[in-house]
């Protein structure tokens, strides 16, 4: 019930207001006890705001969801494969990536995606060395 009023709510309103009620929305999903229909509504709703036209609003839902393990992981691979801006925090720390997923998003992502993923606490060893090698050879950084 109350995300189908979000959902209503958050087709009118300003992309600040959309950012910050889908933050709540996020950690709402990662820290309160919902029903399992509340949840599923709240993981629809994630997917929906995929595409919000805003920036600010998949940059609020990546911040809030990129550091937890019992984060949707279909929100959390779109938003890896978001735009930079959006993607970095999910890129940075989500434990939801797997290696295969992170030599797939450094093959395929600009050099702002390579040095997120470089960024990570903890890089394997074989990640570390395909980096180098796309990065030389992309022109991006070694």
């Amino acid at each position: 019930m109350i995300v189908r009023q979000f959902l209503h709510w958050v087709r009118q309103a300003p992309a600040g207001e959309r950012a910050e009620a889908t933050s709540a929305l996020a950690r709402a999903y990662l820290y309160s006890e919902l029903s399992s229909d509340d949840r599923a509504a709240a993981e629809g709703a994630m997917i929906m705001l995929l595409d919000d036209s805003s920036p600010l609003v998949r940059r609020a839902l990546a911040e809030a969801l990129a550091s937890d393990e019992n984060a949707p992981r279909v929100v959390v691979h779109a938003l890896a494969s978001d735009q930079p801006d959006v993607a970095l925090p999910v890129l940075t720390c989500s434990p939801l990536l797997l290696e295969d997923d992170l030599v797939d998003l450094i093959a395929t992502g600009p050099a702002d995606v390579q040095v997120a993923i470089a960024a990570r606490a903890f890089l394997p060893r074989s990640l570390a060395g395909r980096r180098h090698r796309r990065g030389c050879r992309a022109g991006g950084l070694p």
